[in-house]
């Protein structure tokens, strides 16, 4: 990418169509679109993928345009006034040996090809177990095995039972809720959970309905709402 101001912005501002395009060709028309499962859970996590890299340029371009350090203004007021031709050839020879030295062809389907095709690569694979069936169940064996090695909980815990009460935090005795091991547990039932929905659901705002949810539960703390842990209650 060019090192003036303008010709990156410009650059940007084509990446960004690129990706929107993108991304408008993968979701298609909801009315007519009917996939399997499994080939939403793949479209979508290719639209997380896409909607990712704009957002990165998204914030990249805006830098640009906030112009903290006043390089953006400098460099138009540089091709302004009484030297602006001068100034305006100089920027034209700047950005054809720059083009010349990276062999950097005009816009074209190629190069749209090859932005997709870098951001897609360098994506981070999204993959499912065996078990999961590509996103249509969860495998939660291991959370199962590491579970019933609790203190204090049932040894005959079945895995299907598991899946059924695995959300229902507030059974686990309260003595065996207190050990290391607990903490352990909940955290990597947290994760896996996360990382689940995640994949599943690429598109879903995750982080933002974590937020609220921990200061929904931050505001029944204050108000001592959970007896359980703020009354004594075993």
């Amino acid at each position: 990418m060019s090192g003036t101001l303008l010709e990156q912005a410009r650059n940007l501002h084509e990446d960004l169509e690129i990706l929107e395009k993108a991304m408008y060709r993968e979701l298609g028309d909801p009315a007519t679109a009917h996939l399997k499962r499994v080939d939403e859970v793949a479209r979508d996590q290719v639209v997380a993928t896409l909607l990712d890299a704009h957002t990165q340029r998204a914030k990249r371009l805006a830098a640009v345009y906030e112009d903290g350090d006043g390089a953006r203004r400098e460099e138009i007021q540089a091709m302004s006034g009484s030297t602006v031709f001068s100034a305006f050839y100089d920027q034209l020879k700047l950005l054809r040996d720059y083009h010349r030295k990276h062999n950097i062809a005009p816009p074209s389907e190629v190069y749209e090809r090859e932005l997709l095709v870098d951001v897609l690569e360098g994506a981070n694979e999204q993959t499912f177990t065996g078990e999961e069936a590509e996103g249509r169940y969860l495998d939660m064996h291991a959370l199962h095995e590491a579970y019933i090695n609790l203190k204090g909980v049932d040894k005959e815990t079945d895995y299907a039972s598991y899946l059924k009460a695995a959300a229902q935090l507030a059974n686990v005795p309260k003595p065996t809720a207190l050990t290391s091991g607990y903490v352990r547990y909940v955290k990597s039932l947290r994760d896996y959970w996360e990382g689940f929905l995640t994949r599943t659901q690429p598109l879903l705002p995750l982080a933002d309905i974590l937020t609220k949810a921990t200061t929904a539960f931050d505001e029944r703390w204050a108000k001592g709402e959970f007896s359980r842990w703020q009354g004594g209650a075993q």
